[in-house]
């Protein structure tokens, strides 16, 4: 049996699962799944209705750098990795900080 492995462009609408554990890992196998486009993804939407596993966290954040052709990502953010502005300088997670106030527009150009 085959796969494909070209894929350029994914719009995706998480939602319809009967509840949050199967949606989970359902995002799961998708991840796992969308490592084989990380040499040709240059656009990513990942519409998640809800937090969990869909949105970016401490369980993907080794993926996206992986996508070397990425011009537009757009995933939400786990809000239990968010760290308060406030309290950046402090936290111990350094290694997914995400600020949750002001923001800037980056571009991956």
């Amino acid at each position: 049996m085959g796969s494909y492995s070209g894929l350029k462009k994914l719009v995706i609408r998480t939602g319809g699962f009967k509840d949050g554990l199967t949606s989970d890992n359902c995002a799961k196998k998708f991840y796992e799944t969308l490592e084989m486009h990380a040499g040709s993804m240059e656009e990513l939407q990942v519409l998640a209705d809800y937090d969990g596993v869909w949105c970016f966290g401490h369980h993907n954040k080794d993926l996206f750098p992986t996508f070397h052709n990425l011009k537009t990502l757009d995933v939400k953010v786990q809000s239990s990795d968010l760290v308060p502005y406030s309290e950046v300088e402090q936290s111990s997670r350094q290694d997914i900080i995400v600020r949750s106030g002001p923001f800037r527009k980056l571009s991956l150009d």
